[in-house]
Formats: C-alpha cells, structure tokens, sequence
C-alpha cells in the first residue's frame, strides 16, 4: 500500500512567544500552546530571481533567493479562552484589570447592601479592577446576583455596580472573574509550528505577529474568526519539534454561536431593543509592515502603523437614529456580549467613533428595508483608547 500521505485531520498547530529583545528567537523555557482551528493557510514565501548571465548554451545558470518571509491565515470557530492570546496581540496589549491576581478571585465572603453595593470581608481582592469595567460573579445565594456586572466605582474592597443587586449577607462563596485588554503600541511576536502527525514532520514559522483579525456574526451561523499572520522566516521540515517544553492541551470550552451566544448589543449607551442585524463584522489591522535590510535573508523587524478597528453591519431598518447619526456626523459607540452554555462572556465595546458609510435602499418589491452601515472606531477621549475586550470567566493562563 503506498503512503502515508499527509493528511488536514491529523495536523496540529503550536505557539510558543519569542524574546522581546530578540526577533525570530524563541523562548527557550517553559511550555508551547496547541490551538484549535478550523483552517490555516501559513506558508514560507522564498523570492527568487533568475540569473541574467548568458551562458552560450541557451540555458539558465540558476536561481538565486533574494528575499524570504511568512504569512496567511488561521480560521477558527471562537470558544472562550482559547484564542485571547492572539486577540491581545492583535490588539498589541495584554490582558489586565484582573480580579484577584490571575482574573479570578477564587472563593471569597462578600455583603451586597444598599441596592448595588458588594464589600469583601477580607483582603483587597478588587485592587486591580476599575470603572466601567464588566465582570461576572457566581457563587452567590440569589440567582439573579450570579450574572455579568458593570462596576460604576470601585476601591480594592468595595464594588459598586451600574446595574441594581438584590442584598446578601456575609456570603462566602462568591467568585469573581474578570480581566481587561485595549489596544497599546506593543509588536508581540511568537513562532507557529505546524505538525503533520502521520508523517511526524514539523514546520516552524518564525517571527509571526498579528497583522489583521477578523471576526463574523451572522444569522444562523457560528462565530468566526480569522488571524492574519505576517512573519519572519521558516525553518525546513523535520522530524523533531523545533518548540521547548511540551505542548500545552488546547482549551475545550464549548463554540459560540451568533444565535444563542450573542447579545446585550449597545449603540451609544442604550441597548439596541428594536433593531436587529442579520450580519455584524469586526475587522481589526494593525497595519504591521516588514522591515528590510541589507546583510539579511527576510525582514529584521516588524513595525505598526494605525490600529484601525471597522464594525460593518446590515440589520433592519426600524428608525432613523443610526442613519440620522451618520448624515450628522454624531459621535457615538458599539459594543456587544458574547457569552457561552457556562455563562462566560466578553463583551467587546468601542467607546467612541463615527458612521462613515450607510445606506438604506429599496431593492424591489418583497423586500425588507435593510440598513448597512460601516462605523469606524476612533480614540475615545475618555479612556483614550479605540477598543476594550472585558473577559468575564475562568483565569486564562497567558502565553509564557
């Protein structure tokens, strides 16, 4: 029988971060990450030029490699967790902001009192949180305390919510998980190994960031996502991993859906009751472009440009707020809750930006009124960032 023959069921993708000082490098302690996906397209671009020597035969002398670098795509189906590393290199950050050290305080003895206000009996288990931010608590003796919270205030002791709590006394199995990413200025890099189990082959792709990210919501769908890589340079198939340590499981948090995982949907504050999209798409570039020198085969660094974050959706039309706001050039914010069957949530919020495009035309007869805009987050001068991703569940263990 002839064969093996490599085959996509048996490919796995590892992740390991590389040295912030040294690019292409990885780091040689600890654990490498497996990632679930659904696709990927990474590939080794070698530029080569033809000899342009005349031979006297009519032949080709040869051909010489000029340039080399990595790129493509991962498609994944999102679950909580799994992917949060990528989003914050995406997002040129790391997550913050956390509940407890890790983003979950594990089990401490709170009091709600005064309608909205949640005290811890010891320690400073809030230290790190601050407003605005979104958080779940679990663990409490009323069900309707066990949800995802806004804090309006809060001390390292004392939490006051946006939202209206129902009172508990000295309740001492509450859980509070949260934890904070926005955009920053940061070139996080980390090298993909790609592994062909039947043929016990590895393929490192060094040097790789972020470069685009993009994530869809559409009606009866599940939600995707789409990383963009760009990166340095490859190592030749081999018969032994290239990456440190042993490969850490990937995450099994259940996907989510754009039906039953998607809602609390925002547009200016006030959640969006009556309107309804049939499709909504994050599109995020970091415009990272590749640094080129003389002396080297493939770039010597990565540089950023404008973190562009576009939210292009179509949903029925049912008033004129939206588009008003576009002819009027009104500032305004999105912002949207995905939350999975075990009730962990982001809620992904760009606090300030501007409709650039909409439209709302009259295809024919039959037809829905659909409104298709485009908004383009901007630096909100509030928080002076362009997008927030609040983690509200279990601690995710960062890429180490």
């Amino acid at each position: 029988m002839p064969g093996p023959f490599a085959i996509s069921d048996r490919v796995t993708l590892g992740f390991k971060p590389e040295l912030t000082a040294a690019y292409g490098v990885i780091v040689a302690t600890g654990n490498n990450y497996a990632l679930r996906f659904m696709s990927e397209s990474m590939k080794a671009n070698l530029k080569t030029v033809q000899s342009m020597e005349i031979t006297g035969d009519r032949q080709i002398r040869d051909v010489i490699p000029v340039d080399l670098d990595t790129g493509g795509d991962i498609a994944a189906e999102w679950s909580y967790g799994e992917y949060d590393q990528l989003l914050a290199y995406a997002l040129g950050s790391t997550f913050g902001n956390l509940a407890g050290i890790t983003g979950d305080t594990g089990v401490i003895t709170v009091t709600i009192s005064a309608v909205n206000t949640i005290t811890a009996s010891t320690g400073t288990p809030f230290v790190n949180m601050v407003p605005g931010q979104w958080f779940r608590m679990s663990g409490m003796v009323n069900a309707a305390n066990n949800n995802i919270f806004q804090i309006a205030t809060v001390t390292s002791t004392v939490i006051t919510t946006v939202a209206t709590l129902i009172n508990e006394v000295a309740t001492a199995t509450a859980k509070f998980q949260a934890g904070r990413c926005s955009n920053g200025t940061g070139i996080p890099t980390f090298t993909m190994e790609r592994k062909n189990g039947d043929l016990t082959q590895f393929e490192a792709l060094r040097g790789c960031a972020v470069s685009n990210l993009a994530i869809a919501y559409k009606a009866g769908a599940i939600v995707s996502a789409t990383f963009t890589l760009m990166g340095k340079n490859a190592a030749p198939m081999q018969g032994a991993t290239n990456l440190p340590g042993t490969i850490t499981a990937s995450l099994t948090n259940t996907v989510m859906n754009a039906v039953s995982n998607v809602g609390f949907i925002t547009e200016g504050g006030a959640a969006l009751t009556s309107t309804y999209f049939q499709s909504l798409d994050i599109k995020i570039a970091t415009n990272l472009r590749m640094l080129k020198g003389i002396g080297n085969l493939g770039p010597v660094g990565l540089q950023v440009g404008d973190f562009d974050a576009e939210i292009t959706f179509a949903g029925y039309l049912a008033d004129a707020s939206l588009y008003n706001k576009y002819l009027n050039n009104t500032p305004t914010s999105l912002s949207l809750r995905m939350t999975d069957a075990a009730g962990q949530a982001y809620i992904l919020t760009f606090p300030y930006g501007k409709y650039q495009t909409a439209q709302r035309p009259t295809g024919g007869k039959n037809q829905d009124i659909i409104l298709g805009a485009n908004f383009q987050a901007l630096k909100d001068p509030v928080t002076g960032v362009s997008m927030i991703i609040d983690r509200c569940g279990a601690a995710v263990t960062a890429w180490v």
